[in-house]
């Protein structure tokens, strides 16, 4: 009753509040904040493992949550956290755990749910921190993080420790530059349109549809000189040939689609 009734920022757990629980026991607090208008924030979670003897665990350092383009590398920072009492101990004794570490990458999307996704042998997976590079996991994917820990203890028990962190990569968005911007030619010359992918893109290129449109400065749809309507070809560069377009101002736009 305590601990439920506290709606402040800070919660207070008393150490009697833990014996009602069985030991290897995992533990997960949440809170939310409500604003004057009665809009409630995304919750946060802390979770706390209660076990038979203190034993270190691992604690994610950052957000359990982590939404991020594929372009960009993936960095987890974990590390071990000890009673006082046990770490008086290892100071006393000069000494450091025995402990191994275990990343393990789960996919959580409907299409490849538990699946386990399969690392490249440059992701180290056994050491307390991931990275993994980018353009190592797929667009629009959900991906579910655990980081084991193995203790053993002076016994030789193998005591785990583990913590989960969710990681959304999300749909691949085409980003665009267009060389040259504004042009102001003759109608003896050509116009050039040429459009390409950002370099972090630049492997997706074969990947990629690019279509073009034209109008003109009024909004009207581009004639050429034979009062036809001016037909661009889905290819990310383009000459239009001279003689093509009457005097005028005209507007090209491109849209890629992956």
């Amino acid at each position: 009753q305590f601990v439920s009734s506290q709606h402040g920022e800070d919660l207070i757990v008393p150490q009697t509040y833990f014996a009602m629980f069985p030991p290897a026991t995992r533990i997960v607090f949440g809170c939310s904040a409500v604003n004057f208008l009665g809009m409630e924030s995304k919750p946060e979670f802390h979770v706390i493992h209660t076990a038979p003897t203190p034993v270190p665990m691992t604690v994610i350092a950052g957000p359990t949550e982590i939404i991020t383009n594929r372009e960009e590398d993936v960095v987890v920072r974990t590390f071990v956290q000890v009673v006082s009492e046990v770490f008086d101990q290892l100071v006393d004794e000069d000494s450091c755990p025995d402990v191994e570490w275990k990343w393990t990458v789960t996919c959580a999307s409907d299409r490849c749910r538990d699946e386990i996704v399969s690392l490249p042998n440059s992701v180290i997976t056994s050491k307390a921190d991931l990275f993994i590079p980018a353009f190592t996991l797929d667009f629009n994917t959900q991906y579910m993080l655990r980081i084991e820990l193995s203790y053993v203890d002076e016994s030789g028990r193998t005591l785990p420790s583990s913590e989960f962190l969710s990681l959304t990569i999300l749909p691949f968005k085409v980003d665009i530059e267009v060389p040259g911007g504004t042009q102001i030619v003759s109608l003896s010359d050509s116009i050039r349109l040429q459009s390409r992918l950002i370099s972090q893109q630049q492997e997706l290129e074969d990947r990629v549809n690019f279509r073009w449109a034209c109008r003109k400065s009024s909004g009207y749809l581009c004639q050429k000189l034979d009062n036809d309507f001016l037909i661009l070809p889905d290819t990310s560069s383009y000459d239009i040939p001279p003689n093509s377009l009457p005097p005028g101002d005209y507007v090209f736009s491109v849209i890629g689609t992956f």
